[in-house]
């Protein structure tokens, strides 16, 4: 995903045109995609048509900070629940059950090989360094329904992870670097498919509401623009 602290551009053009979990709560509004929902849905018509991205990197000191003190957050947890680091995965994307659904968790969790050695059992990662207080603020939610009503962008990119990784668990990873670990630095709360069955389908259904108005989009602007073509030779 990085190179340094810039996107990496193989990533970047990787990831072009789709839904990806870090912006998926654009589709999420409770009635509908709203003025929001259509306007992201529509960038990714841009991005398929035009090949760049439809929005500005930003690089502000913040941002910055906080890439670069994710990789801690994650580092503090796997020592702190003595997990053996050759089994997480990062900085690794990955796509949904239709390609122009993705993701790029903070950690795949490799926790054991299935039976039959075709597939692994995992949980995804996503790591948030806040300034304090919002990290204060994350503090006091302790199950991902609570993180719902405070932090929908956050609790949605974690249930949208678990769907394209295809896993029954995920952990919000909530980290900041000037507190102690034990009062309050590292902050995890859990999702678990079983809890979230209605989450999830509400999302699965978006998704696929908005992909077909992509596809709705993509041919009425691809077909027009042939149009005028041929209108003008």
């Amino acid at each position: 995903m990085l190179e340094g602290t810039n996107a990496n551009e193989h990533w970047r053009q990787a990831r072009l045109s789709c839904f990806t979990s870090s912006q998926i709560h654009h589709l999420c509004a409770p009635k509908g995609f709203g003025k929001d929902g259509k306007s992201y849905i529509r960038s990714r018509v841009f991005e398929a048509i035009a090949r760049i991205p439809a929005d500005p990197e930003v690089n502000t000191m913040s941002t910055i900070s906080g890439l670069v003190e994710e990789g801690w957050a994650i580092k503090a947890y796997i020592r702190q629940r003595e997990i053996d680091p050759r089994q997480v995965v990062v900085q690794k994307l990955i796509y949904g059950e239709n390609p122009k659904y993705a993701c790029t968790p903070d950690g795949i969790y490799c926790m054991n090989e299935s039976t039959d050695g075709l597939s692994w059992n995992v949980e995804v990662w996503e790591a948030k360094c806040y300034q304090a207080k919002r990290h204060m603020e994350m503090l006091e939610v302790s199950t991902a329904s609570e993180l719902k009503a405070v932090n929908d962008e956050c609790f949605y990119q974690v249930l949208d992870q678990m769907l394209n990784v295809v896993c029954l668990d995920g952990k919000a990873i909530f980290f900041h670097p000037a507190m102690p670990l034990e009062q309050g630095g590292l902050h995890v709360i859990n999702f678990r498919k079983r809890d979230l069955i209605t989450e999830l389908k509400f999302l699965r259904e978006r998704k696929k509401e908005a992909l077909e108005e992509f596809n709705r989009l993509f041919e009425k602007h691809t077909k027009n623009h042939e149009a005028k073509i041929l209108g003008s030779e």
